[in-house]
């Protein structure tokens, strides 16, 4: 059976973007502090409710973290699968997914827009282009 390497650097890259959206600082800081901030103010894990509850030093940071988790997630992908094209475009959608719907909270973390807003211009390739991650497979 022969294992095909774009389809593998998609897969990748799209397990990369993912893997850095579900970072939650929100989360962290209110486990540091001794609570859910899933269950405190708004009850959204995010940078808003962060600066209600904690401040805007700790808002700022979160919203800070969310923007260029994003960001990492291009550049890491693009640095590490150069001869795929739709690497940066992967792991920038995949990381607003994983920062909407992250696999461990059990529900929907944030509103997207922090790491929707980090991704590149390019990003917007992968919506108009609904081949990008499929045409790896070719």
């Amino acid at each position: 059976m022969k294992i095909n390497k774009k389809l593998l650097q998609a897969a990748a890259s799209a397990a990369i973007g993912y893997a850095t959206g579900m970072l939650n600082p929100a989360y962290v800081i209110g486990l540091r502090k001794g609570y859910d901030i899933r269950k405190k103010g708004s009850g959204n894990p995010g940078a808003s409710n962060t600066i209600i509850l904690e401040g805007k030093k700790a808002g700022l940071f979160v919203m800070a973290f969310d923007i260029s988790k994003a960001a990492v997630a291009v550049s890491l992908s693009r640095r590490l699968f150069p001869k795929y094209d739709c690497a940066g475009e992967t792991a920038g959608t995949a990381c607003v997914l994983g920062h909407m719907f992250p696999a461990r909270s059990g529900s929907g973390a944030a509103r997207g827009w922090p790491a929707s807003a980090a991704r590149s211009w390019r990003s917007v390739c992968t919506i108009l282009r609904p081949c990008c991650f499929l045409k790896a497979s070719f």
